[in-house]
């Protein structure tokens, strides 16, 4: 009966991505243990989910270069059991007692052994099950793996039925932004699209999706300040996103290119989805009104025709003569506007309101 009530569990999580956490809880219970992870790797993306008691120290792991130092992944692959296997099947006494990643993670936790599971998807996704115990509680027995491998093939098929869906949400919203008629690319933590709709890909040479696929623009500076603006949010905290502008080329109006994250339920373990890449051209001419700008940014009527004034092309000496004030009120007015609006630059914001089109 217990088993029953994981496999459902099991196979619910393939279709709600927030009842992995449940499924990880339940199945460390169902074999003893501690906690268990769910990992998703693919080249530079690394997502997981887990038992809620261990969810700080994975966000440390996640972070830590201890990462990279894991010998039983590839030991894994290459016995390739099919099954899971204990890390006293994959190592001896003296290598766990000097591995890394109990010296400076699991020991300090008071935990010490695990047992685990891994395959590759057929989106090359490398998906791990990791079970963790107590270090005192000694290696995990012969029985908890069989129990564990009476659940595997439930686990196989649905976390690959999970990656499958994960990617049909994330396409979804990238070809609903084309309908929007913006060029739009779902991208990981690394600059590499997942997908990408119609729109951006004929947006050469301004924006190219490369043979690699990696985003890459004309202007050789942008590239610079791309990479730059994903390795910061990478080491922030919390992703809040960020607006990058693209000069003109022969072919194409100057643009704005906003980095959306991938939050809530979008954020899937499988998809390694990081961020909507949603390029929206600059047009002076059809600058949003200033109610709704005004509305957008919770300013007031006035910091939203300053806001307007600027957005239009205007400088701070022609918006104070356009509206009839004085300069010190148009700069007063920029800098209530910017801490509102959270950016750091006036071009930040002026770009961010010129790229907002108004509704044909």
């Amino acid at each position: 009966m217990q088993d029953a009530k994981v496999i459902d569990q099991i196979y619910e999580a393939a279709f709600i991505p927030e009842k992995w956490e449940r499924v990880c809880d339940l199945i460390s219970h169902h074999v003893n243990a501690f906690s268990m992870s769910l990992i998703t790797a693919k080249d530079q993306s690394f997502q997981w989910t887990c038992s809620p008691v261990v969810r700080d120290d994975m966000e440390r792991f996640s972070r830590s270069p201890l990462r990279f130092q894991n010998v039983r992944p590839q030991r894994h692959f290459l016995r390739s059991p099919f099954s899971f296997m204990r890390d006293t099947d994959l190592m001896s006494m003296e290598e766990i007692e000097h591995d890394p990643i109990y010296i400076e993670l699991l020991h300090p936790l008071g935990l010490g052994w695990t047992v685990g599971d891994m395959f590759q998807e057929p989106s090359g996704h490398t998906i791990i099950f990791d079970i963790l115990r107590q270090r005192d509680r000694g290696p995990f027995e012969r029985s908890r793996v069989d129990r564990l491998n009476l659940l595997r093939p439930h686990l196989a098929r649905a976390a690959t039925m999970a990656s499958r869906l994960a990617f049909e949400r994330i396409n979804a919203a990238v070809q609903a932004l084309e309908l929007a008629g913006l060029p739009a690319a779902a991208i990981n933590s690394a600059g590499k699209v997942i997908t990408a709709n119609g729109l951006l890909q004929n947006s050469a040479p301004q924006i190219i999706v490369t043979a690699f696929d990696k985003l890459v623009f004309e202007n050789p500076a942008t590239n610079t300040t791309f990479a730059a603006l994903l390795d910061r949010e990478r080491a922030a905290p919390i992703s809040l996103g960020c607006s990058l502008p693209l000069p003109r080329t022969e072919s194409h109006p100057p643009s704005v290119i906003h980095l959306v994250p991938v939050k809530g339920n979008a954020r899937d373990i499988f998809s390694g989805a990081a961020y909507f890449a949603i390029i929206t051209p600059v047009d002076r001419s059809k600058v949003i009104d200033a109610e709704i700008i005004q509305g957008l940014f919770d300013l007031t009527p006035a910091e939203a025709r300053v806001a307007r004034a600027l957005a239009t092309g205007r400088d701070v000496a022609a918006t104070a003569e356009q509206l009839a004030i004085s300069t010190e009120t148009v700069r007063s007015h920029v800098k209530s506007i910017l801490s509102k609006s959270g950016m750091s630059r006036q071009t930040d914001f002026v770009a961010a309101v010129a790229s907002v089109r108004p509704l044909e």
